[in-house]
């Protein structure tokens, strides 16, 4: 189900099938259907800064794979141009986050460390 990616920084494990990630995402949507409530609800809120994001998806205390998933469906919701901020403190959601948006072509504007991880996505063509 894993893949090890041997880094200088040490061994990182990833999902070695884009059908897990489906699987993940359809059990967390079951478990939310019989919950009557979400798994994880992300809070939003409004950021003024530089970049203006339309919508803060805050992730703090949050792993993977719940980060990746929930930035998936909300840049699916964005128009062109609008900017999606994301934050988490887990190393390993920055990179899956970063990844998988470039991989899609979205815009990763800027990526702030300073305390948490900020990630800024503008959604593009």
């Amino acid at each position: 189900i894993l893949s090890v990616i041997k880094t200088p920084d040490g061994d990182r494990f990833d999902f070695s099938s884009k059908h897990m990630l489906r699987v993940i995402e359809e059990a967390i949507n079951f478990i939310s259907d019989k919950r009557g409530t979400p798994v994880f609800e992300p809070i939003y809120y409004n950021d003024t800064n530089l970049f203006k994001p339309k919508r803060v998806l805050d992730f703090r205390g949050e792993t993977c794979p719940i980060p990746e998933l929930t930035t998936r469906r909300e840049l699916k919701e964005l128009t062109n141009g609008e900017t999606l901020l994301v934050i988490v403190d887990y190393p390993l959601s920055k990179e899956r986050i970063i990844s998988f948006c470039r991989k899609m072509g979205y815009k990763v504007i800027a990526v702030d460390d300073k305390l948490d991880s900020k990630i800024y996505i503008e959604k593009t063509g």
